[in-house]
């Protein structure tokens, strides 16, 4: 699960890095916490907004394939 949500904690660990230890710590050990806090984030929008967007775009092109397979089917009849 660490490899699939990996790319959503990436992206949430640059603005916890950028905006609370870049220009120096805003309290003490705030590299730690802050990587934590970004991993809990990631995981959380991993599993609210990601894996929902890409199981309906995995659904919804699914249907999208099967149709033009059937399409297919049809014009090959056609041409017989």
């Amino acid at each position: 699960m660490l490899g699939i949500w990996s790319y959503s904690i990436y992206l949430w660990q640059q603005p916890f890095f950028h905006y609370g230890v870049k220009d120096g710590e805003i309290f003490p050990f705030a590299g730690p916490v802050l990587a934590a806090v970004a991993v809990g984030v990631g995981v959380l929008s991993f599993q609210f907004i990601e894996d929902p967007i890409r199981a309906y775009l995995n659904q919804r092109w699914s249907a999208v394939s099967d149709r033009s397979k059937s399409w297919g089917a049809v014009e090959a009849r056609a041409t017989r």
